[in-house]
């Protein structure tokens, strides 16, 4: 089997809610969709996922100058030496999510030509279904209130609050949430590097004690990893990095530095399926923890980010594998099935989805 053809297209699909983080508001996401056709007849699927700088839809182009020549006339099972060459020609940590969809589509042709799931071409599923956390954007505290009582109900124990507001605003949020979520749910909160200093978060930290909170994310700027490790040893709460880790490099920094506790990966910053393993598996051995991070991605995306927690043994902690939700509409014919607050892994060839080449269409950013 050989590649002919691979090209992106940038599509912009509305989110449900508008969304609002210390990062600022977004009310859609920009994505890319990649296709990579083979001389079998075989199509795959990836997904461009980048929320920051020139986003998903911006990284098409890299795709199609950059990246295609590259591939077109290859072996397409020969994903380790074509990432390799991906690398060297797109090097930057932030074009990761440009070279971790091409990744994406090549474990689907793969995996729909052998007509196994792209879980089994990453070791095996250790489970059929992922324990999910949803995020609960900045919102007036009362309307967060009613969104956490709505996702309790739906069955997620596991939710994750934005914060980088004034604090006070920030912590009525919180209470409120907790509140609608009722005791029984496990609360994170995301502070997106919006605290600017070890002592601030030292203060605001204990300040949560009595609302309850497992963990927070991300509390200092990405690059503090000094703070962030002063900060793990003055806080009872445990440390999780998320921006700060853009692939196994970085993670062995945070490691090296005592930086964290757990870490939030993602397939889209870590530029692949099987560099986030790598992450995954440097904070197993180094004895942190993690879960697994959404951009948040379309279902093409939260797909494979299906599959590759069902493929982690070491995976103990609720994941953001339920990107799709936060959509108003989607780029699959089949939406992906969360039920009681999980996800079930797709069980056909490839990613197990297929694409809505119509929606593609409907949603494409026209240039």
């Amino acid at each position: 089997m050989r590649i002919l053809r691979v090209h992106a297209v940038p599509v912009r699909v509305p989110r449900a809610r508008v969304s609002r983080s210390a990062f600022g508001v977004r009310d859609a996401t920009e994505a890319g969709i990649v296709f990579v056709e083979t001389d079998e007849g075989v199509t795959g699927f990836g997904e461009i996922s980048l929320i920051w700088w020139r986003q998903g839809s911006g990284l098409c182009a890299d795709v199609n100058r950059l990246l295609a020549p590259l591939l077109e006339g290859q072996d397409p099972a020969r994903v380790a030496a074509l990432m390799r060459r991906l690398r060297e020609a797109l090097p930057s940590s932030h074009d990761a999510p440009a070279i971790a969809a091409v990744e994406m589509a090549l474990y689907d042709v793969l995996g729909r030509s052998l007509g196994v799931p792209v879980h089994l071409l990453l070791g095996g599923a250790v489970r059929d279904s992922i324990e999910l956390s949803i995020s609960l954007h900045m919102a007036d505290p009362a309307v967060m209130a009613s969104e956490a009582a709505e996702w309790a109900e739906r069955g997620f124990r596991t939710m994750k609050v934005k914060m980088g507001r004034d604090w006070a605003t920030d912590l009525k949020a919180l209470a409120a949430v907790r509140d609608g979520a009722g005791d029984e749910v496990t609360l994170r909160i995301d502070v997106n590097e919006g605290w600017t200093s070890v002592p601030l978060a030292v203060r605001r930290l204990r300040e949560v004690a009595d609302i309850g909170v497992d963990l927070v994310e991300q509390p200092l700027p990405a690059n503090d990893l000094e703070g962030l490790a002063e900060l793990r040893s003055r806080s009872d709460v445990p440390v999780a990095v998320d921006e700060s880790v853009w692939g196994p490099e970085d993670a062995l920094r945070v490691v090296k530095a005592r930086a964290a506790d757990t870490i939030n990966l993602y397939v889209s910053e870590a530029g692949g399926l099987q560099r986030a393993r790598q992450v995954a598996e440097l904070a197993e051995t180094a004895g942190l923890t993690y879960w697994i991070g959404s951009m948040p991605e379309l279902g093409l995306g939260t797909a494979a980010i299906a599959h590759l927690a069902a493929a982690l043994p070491g995976l103990s902690l609720a994941s953001d594998a339920c990107g799709f939700i936060y959509h108003a509409a989607d780029v699959l014919t089949e939406p992906l099935a969360v039920a009681d607050g999980r996800i079930r892994v797709p069980t056909g060839p490839g990613l197990g989805v297929e694409l809505d080449r119509a929606a593609v269409e409907h949603f494409r950013i026209k240039e």
